[in-house]
């Protein structure tokens, strides 16, 4: 093969793996992550899960920044990995929950509509007053987010 063959090889292979759409969670915290607990049972029971590490995916609904920490409720949504990764709107209403981070997000990244995919730890069911009302919600402790702006 040819030194320029083989250079638009690289490059062909360089650019599709540039184009993956999965975001690049830390593994040390993806091994955490246990995929054995659905959402439905996370919200049917969040204390009993508390200090579990999950992955959950939605559309961020509402928010709140107070100081260094920042409050949204989600629409859950469940997370596809193919033909692209990420949070999928099926058409059907599974449940809200309540993700809290520490540190700097945005306000063009917390809009009604981005999607979020969370890994973090399960703080259990909190109440929360992003909408005015003060509900208990599934609430998770985020570690890691990553935010796709609609």
């Amino acid at each position: 093969m040819s030194r320029v063959h083989l250079a638009a090889c690289v490059m062909l292979l360089n650019s599709l793996f540039a184009c993956t759409s999965q975001p690049e969670f830390p593994p040390e915290l993806v091994v955490k992550v246990d995929h054995n607990i659905t959402f439905q049972e996370l919200t049917a029971n969040p204390d009993f899960y508390i200090g579990r590490t999950v992955q959950l995916g939605g559309q961020i609904v509402a928010s709140e920044v107070n100081g260094r920490q920042v409050s949204m409720l989600v629409r859950e949504l469940p997370i596809r990995t193919e033909p692209v990764y990420g949070p999928v709107d099926t058409g059907k209403f599974r449940g809200m929950l309540v993700i809290r981070y520490i540190g700097q997000i945005g306000p063009q990244d917390l809009q009604h509509g981005n999607m979020i995919v969370v890994i973090g730890s399960v703080e259990g069911s909190l109440s929360s007053n992003l909408t005015g009302t003060t509900p208990r919600r599934l609430t998770v402790a985020a570690e890691c987010v990553h935010i796709w702006r609609t």
